[in-house]
């Protein structure tokens, strides 16, 4: 999923394999990207615009990086972006962690503000992690929101986040201590974002 806005753009991905590279072809861009600091989850960005088309290759030069399989955010181009409706996708390439282009890719495009449209929960970054990994999330509303860690036994083991938030894109850091200070064990956990009918669960995995 693409989001188009007068800020830039935003690429979110939904796969049953985790993806080590992406190069993504726009046409019909009005704004300028020079200058450009990609943020990639591939751990590298790099771009060219000639005229009104802009290309981007995202990966890892070290080979480290990987996107995994499931509901993840993966970069974002930020850039002044004109006219945010006028850019089309002109070519998408994944690859795979086996360094194969997949063959079947859907594309969502959302032209929309910088608020979110919908509720989501990512999956943590870097996983396995230690000592600290980051939980990014997002509400399109005001909303109350809570993120929780448990064991695999259901057992609460952090708040991250209780309270009310605008809608927007936000971020948590979990240092792997409890609630009351003692650090974790390795393993696995969960994490689970609510607010209001949304409710969303992921694992990672602690690692020491």
């Amino acid at each position: 999923k693409l989001y188009i806005t007068e800020e830039g753009i935003e690429f979110h991905l939904n796969s049953e394999v985790g993806i080590r590279g992406a190069q993504l072809e726009f046409g019909r861009v009005d704004g300028n990207a020079t200058g450009m600091q990609i943020d990639s989850k591939l751990g590298g960005g790099f771009y060219l615009q000639t005229n009104d088309l802009l290309r981007a290759l995202l990966y890892d030069v070290l080979g480290q990086a990987v996107i995994p399989a499931g509901e993840n955010y993966v970069a974002n181009l930020p850039f002044d972006n004109e006219n945010p409706q006028n850019i089309t996708l002109d070519k998408i390439i994944l690859v795979n962690t086996s360094r194969q282009k997949i063959g079947s890719i859907f594309v969502e495009i959302v032209y929309s503000p910088s608020i979110p449209l919908e509720y989501a929960l990512f999956q943590n970054y870097p996983n396995p992690f230690n000592p600290t990994t980051t939980v990014e999330f997002q509400v399109p509303k005001t909303a109350d929101v809570t993120l929780k860690i448990y064991n695999t036994l259901g057992q609460e083991v952090r708040t991250l986040f209780s309270g009310q938030l605008d809608g927007g894109k936000y971020s948590a850091q979990w240092d792997g201590l409890n609630n009351s200070g003692v650090q974790m064990s390795s393993g696995t956990y969960i994490y689970r974002m609510i607010s209001g009918e949304f409710v969303q669960s992921k694992k990672m995995i602690l690692l020491k």
